[in-house]
């Protein structure tokens, strides 16, 4: 299980509205990384930027990759604006499509315009001559940040300890959960029609409550509580909501190696700071996982994570249907 715990100085998105502030863009400007999210940003900051309102539709052209050749990418680069400070040629979810060409013409291109290319890894060749942003995951104090100014903006009242909480039962720092700003955005928006005028810890737990990682810590918590009943009901709950059987599954692999690895450190003499830092896991999740494990003996969770294996083969191999060895998996613990 792996977390982001080793940061850089500072995140890209900090660089990026420094140097928008002082105007220090080159003619290519690359957004790459996880947080799509970001880059959707930082585009809408270039244009609200360079672009005059009144001609937007000719000073901004969005590529469409599927049916452009790299002559169009070109020729609209040479295209002068119209009133704007700049053009913006935009390509959206690039893949890496005419690089050679673009990397080529990056050398002469007009200081007129921004060609701004979003993708998921940079290409080498382009890299070299962009304005280069990589925008992952956001680190906690600016993830912070980020959901405060939201809750602000809706004129809600919340506490650094909520906040906390939120970003401790979302996942977002969890590396093994697929969750982004985009979910996080959409969890604060329930959260915030959930809610009166202060944010209370229902409010958030009501908001994530279709959030994977928050769904495994909940149905482990009524096992290891000896309520099967309401297991089988948030697992049925889970599955109707549309979380893929494999991920759900390895959620909970991932969360019984936890359980099993800190209650033997734990009984091993070491404290929850030490546990954290051997198994490289946030201090949230690892008493999180010894208040269940107290439930079970070690001997006990190395026989539930031999059914969860088992269980995981079953499924994979096509012995068993998803829904019904998940239901057996939850009997049998």
């Amino acid at each position: 299980m792996a977390f982001y715990g080793k940061q850089k100085k500072e995140h890209d998105f900090r660089r990026f509205q420094r140097d928008l502030k002082e105007d220090k863009f080159g003619e290519l400007v690359l957004f790459c990384g996880e947080e799509e999210y970001l880059s959707s940003w930082a585009c809408e900051m270039l244009i609200e930027k360079y672009i005059n309102p009144v001609t937007k539709a000719l000073d901004l052209d969005v590529i469409n990759l599927e049916l452009a050749q790299a002559d169009d990418i070109i020729t609209s680069c040479e295209t002068a604006p119209m009133l704007s400070e700049r053009k913006i040629v935009l390509l959206k979810h690039y893949n890496g499509e005419f690089a050679s060409e673009l990397a080529d013409y990056a050398k002469d291109m007009p200081s007129t315009v921004l060609l701004v290319i979003t993708c998921k890894e940079a290409d080498k060749r382009l890299a070299e001559k962009a304005s280069l942003y990589e925008f992952g995951p956001l680190y906690r104090e600016e993830l912070e940040g980020f959901i405060s100014k939201r809750f602000k903006a809706a004129g809600k009242n919340v506490s650094r300890g909520i906040i906390t909480t939120l970003i401790n039962e979302s996942g977002y720092l969890n590396k093994d959960i697929d969750y982004n700003l985009y979910n996080l955005q959409g969890d604060l928006k329930k959260i915030i029609a959930l809610s009166g005028d202060e944010i209370t810890l229902d409010d958030i737990r009501s908001g994530i409550s279709d959030n994977l990682e928050h769904g495994v810590f909940t149905l482990l918590d009524a096992i290891s509580g000896n309520r099967k009943d309401k297991a089988f009901d948030l697992l049925h709950q889970l599955l109707l909501s549309g979380t893929d059987r494999f991920k759900l599954l390895a959620s909970v692999i991932s969360q019984l190696e936890l359980m099993l690895q800190a209650k033997e450190m734990s009984e091993g003499g070491l404290k929850i700071g030490e546990i954290k830092k051997a198994l490289k896991a946030h201090e949230y999740r690892v008493q999180k996982a010894l208040d269940f494990a107290r439930s079970y003996s070690i001997s006990d969770l190395k026989r539930i994570l031999s059914v969860a294996y088992t269980t995981d083969t079953r499924i994979k191999s096509g012995l068993l249907e998803g829904q019904l060895a998940l239901e057996m998996l939850i009997a049998e613990i």
